[in-house]
């Protein structure tokens, strides 16, 4: 598998073409949203068009009516509402392992490593807050997300890097909880060879119900339009 942060392939390796004439139906698109198929005429007066329809078109769209509540945003698909990769995603909400801070103080400088990772934090945040003041039912869930090691090297590695990030950031680094006795490890299901563990808070979230629901809400206060591919609006 490529280290490559945009995927399994560099990118432009592999064109991901047409979406499939035919595709596979997965549980968490069985109970359609009721503007999963909107039609609504071409608007030509738009001011910003999205393409896409999954979580990072709703996140833009909440993020610019919170700028400009009068934009007008239209939202172009290729099938139905978040039909395509969030619409099929498990929901799980973690940041990455402690481990990467070496890497990404090293890539980036101190400063901007600790933007990175306030930034990664911020996302189940704002996922609660999104979900909670717009009433959206997406079975959002809060727990802790454990990070298991089963080599001493890798488990050391990543407690330095919780040092270091205490030493710039005493706030970022109490977000994690680290586990080495053996009945902690055990209260959490963690494999009997394992070294140790690290802590952090998690979330799930039902994606479909999310991203649908905040859509729903648009397109009730601000009459969202919606549209498919090549000009053929819904």
């Amino acid at each position: 598998m490529s280290t490559s942060p945009d995927g399994i392939y560099e990118p432009g390796i592999i064109d991901p073409g047409l979406p499939r004439p035919n595709p596979t139906q997965p549980f968490r698109l069985t109970d359609p949203s009721p503007i999963s198929k909107l039609q609504s005429p071409w608007n030509a007066n738009a001011d910003i068009i999205i393409i896409g329809s999954g979580m990072t078109a709703v996140s833009l769209t909440r993020s610019l009516y919170a700028h400009n509540p009068k934009l007008n945003i239209t939202i172009v698909e290729a099938r139905d509402l978040c039909s395509g990769a969030t619409g099929r995603n498990g929901g799980h909400c973690q940041v990455m392992s402690p481990g990467v801070w070496f890497e990404r103080e090293r890539a980036y400088g101190t400063a901007e490593a600790l933007r990175v990772m306030r930034f990664e934090h911020s996302h189940l945040d704002e996922l609660v807050q999104a979900s909670r003041e717009n009433g959206i039912q997406c079975d959002l869930r809060l727990h802790e997300g454990l990070d298991v090691y089963h080599d001493e090297h890798d488990f050391e590695r990543a407690v330095r890097a919780l040092e270091a990030m205490r030493g710039q950031a005493p706030d970022l680094a109490a977000r994690y909880k680290m586990y080495t006795e053996r009945s902690d490890l055990d209260g959490r299901s963690c494999p009997k060879k394992c070294v140790g563990a690290i802590g952090m808070p998690s979330g799930s979230v039902w994606p479909y119900k999310f991203v649908t629901g905040l859509f729903e809400k648009y397109v009730r206060e601000k009459g969202l339009r919606r549209g498919r591919g090549e000009g053929a609006w819904l």
